[in-house]
């Protein structure tokens, strides 16, 4: 057996030592047991990007299609745009 570091926030640490105890484990045990589970594909561990492909938000990215297609809108600087882009992502 090898020694490994793994960093975590003190709260969480806290919070799983306090659970570990009641289950008369140890965070280490806790710690082996989910990396085996995740290596062996019994946890699944899914993210997702908050970032659309063309790099915005999906909100902003939805603001700014919906002010392509507004007609009604005209700006007279990058800025207004810009601006006006914000204001309708509030």
């Amino acid at each position: 057996m090898s020694n490994t570091t793994i960093s975590i926030d003190k709260e969480t640490k806290a919070k799983a030592a306090n659970k570990a105890k009641q289950d008369k484990l140890t965070v280490s045990a806790i710690a082996r047991i989910l990396l085996n589970d995740y290596a062996d594909g019994n946890i699944i561990i899914r993210s997702y990007s908050r970032f659309t492909d063309n790099g915005f938000t999906p909100e902003f990215e939805e603001a700014v299609i919906k002010a392509e297609h507004d007609e009604d809108v005209t700006f007279d600087s990058t800025q207004e745009a810009i601006d006006y882009l914000h204001s309708i992502d509030s």
